[in-house]
């Protein structure tokens, strides 16, 4: 069957689809695809380039498996990243309540991800298990 996908509307594009869920479903399963070339990410390989341009490879994060890392890794490769030049940014899920110079004062009360697209598909799987009650809720960097 042909759709005239220019000119549908948005009601019927959805007939054709099946429903929200379908698009959510494909955005979540290829996430990875959209966040492929995220700098500055935790990985073995982004921390011995850090450790060896700052003239410290034998610093304990080296060697560290990541399973054994945990958020006083993260913060030490946040400054690790900062003396080495290089901007790093963790993200979160906030009310969009909350004003953007005020995030940091509940840094510790928020989840955080690696990158963007970490956080945006956590606020995905959020509106998947609360029925699509979400539309308070922001993803920032924090």
């Amino acid at each position: 069957m042909y759709y005239d996908l220019q000119n549908v509307s948005t009601d019927d594009l959805l007939e054709i689809i099946g429903d929200n869920s379908y698009i959510l479903s494909y955005i979540i399963d290829n996430w990875n695809d959209f966040d492929s070339a995220t700098p500055n990410q935790f990985t073995p390989q982004m921390v011995k380039q850090i450790l060896k341009e700052l003239g410290i490879q034998r610093h304990v994060l080296s060697k560290k498996p990541i399973e054994q890392r945990d958020s006083s890794d993260y913060k030490t490769y946040q400054i690790l990243l900062k003396e080495a030049g290089k901007p790093y940014s963790r993200y979160g899920i906030v009310s969009k309540e909350i004003a953007q110079e005020n995030i940091g004062v509940f840094a510790d009360q928020i989840e955080l991800y690696n990158t963007e697209a970490e956080a945006r598909k956590a606020l995905f799987n959020l509106q998947i298990e609360q029925n699509g009650d979400i539309e308070n809720l922001r993803v920032v960097a924090v």
